[in-house]
């Protein structure tokens, strides 16, 4: 697989829609985020990219949030995370 300007285009715009999607803004639009890489890379590369770049978002969210947390409901979350 070869690296051009189209392939780092659809990478960015999936980077930011998933970001924007996180933050509230855009709702759902954050899930085109596979297909639009898939366009140009297979499946699997994009979900192996998307994967860590999703738990990265979520460790800095908890950390952003954990000041105002709720313990009970902190346990109810943690496991599916794992």
């Amino acid at each position: 697989m070869t690296i051009d300007w189209v392939f780092v285009l659809l990478m960015v715009v999936a980077v930011l829609l998933t970001g924007i999607s996180k933050s509230g803004f855009a709702g759902g639009v954050g899930v085109v985020a596979v297909p639009l890489i898939s366009l140009k890379a297979s499946p699997a590369f994009a979900v192996a990219v998307m994967l860590p770049l999703l738990i990265v978002m979520y460790v800095f969210s908890l950390k952003a949030w954990g000041r105002q947390r709720v313990d009970r409901l902190r346990w109810l979350m943690f496991p599916p995370t794992i």
